[in-house]
């Protein structure tokens, strides 16, 4: 069952995405802030995806993604990011902060847990990927 990591400050969004993703065998935690999810993860990083609102007091969104993939510890980490206001600006600091994805507020059941799948399924196939090797018989002789 994938662990996502809810991170908004807004206890009925935390509340409809645990019930959402619980009703698709889906576990989560939730954080009301960044820096609550960033002691979080220094307890137990082993979350399969973050779900991070973009506006929260402190420590914004985007600047807690940037700072997740800054750290090699949680790089590879999933993150969707989620607003009210999905316009091209958000959609960009998103891109550059390391997003995959940008979700509006109010979400549909419909629209997330494929977003999630997607995003999960890819995850674990970067994953499972074989390692480039060099081959020896690749190898110019000297």
């Amino acid at each position: 069952m994938p662990d996502i990591l809810i991170v908004d400050d807004s206890i009925s969004v935390r509340k409809a995405l645990e019930i959402t993703l619980r009703n698709h065998q889906m576990g989560s935690r939730s954080a009301i802030s960044a820096e609550q999810a960033l002691d979080m993860l220094g307890e137990n990083a082993d979350y399969d995806l973050l779900m991070i609102d973009v506006i929260m007091p402190g420590m914004s969104g985007i600047e807690l993604c940037n700072t997740l993939k800054s750290d090699d510890r949680y790089a590879s980490l999933p993150v969707i990011l989620m607003s009210g206001n999905v316009d091209e600006e958000v959609k960009t600091q998103a891109k550059e902060a390391g997003a995959h994805n940008v979700l509006r507020k109010p979400f549909r059941s419909e629209e997330l847990i494929p977003m999630i799948q997607n995003i999960l399924d890819e995850h674990r196939a970067q994953e499972n990927a074989p390692a480039a090797s060099i081959d020896e018989n690749t190898v110019p002789a000297h």
